[in-house]
């Protein structure tokens, strides 16, 4: 019998390792803008994390007139694969 330990380890390596193949199929299906925080539930990082890779263009993005910043899901796949 796996401990809970065991059980939540083995979870967050399913969830490691279909999150590119989630979020492939999402893109193709929604071409839709997302928001720092959006993206963070998409790709596993920190909203604040996925600012700076865009600010340092480390990511691409686009950003509205009032300054915020939004990314394209196909954008997205590139930082986590």
């Amino acid at each position: 019998m796996l401990s809970p330990l065991e059980i939540k380890a083995i979870a967050e390596e399913v969830v490691r390792q279909l999150r590119p193949v989630i979020v492939e199929a999402v893109a193709n299906a929604n071409p839709r803008l997302y928001t720092p925080e959006e993206a963070a539930e998409l790709t596993g990082f920190a909203p604040k994390t996925l600012r700076y890779k865009a600010k340092t263009g480390k990511l691409s993005h686009i950003k509205t007139t009032t300054g915020q910043y939004r990314f394209r899901l196909s954008d997205l796949q590139t930082i986590i694969s």
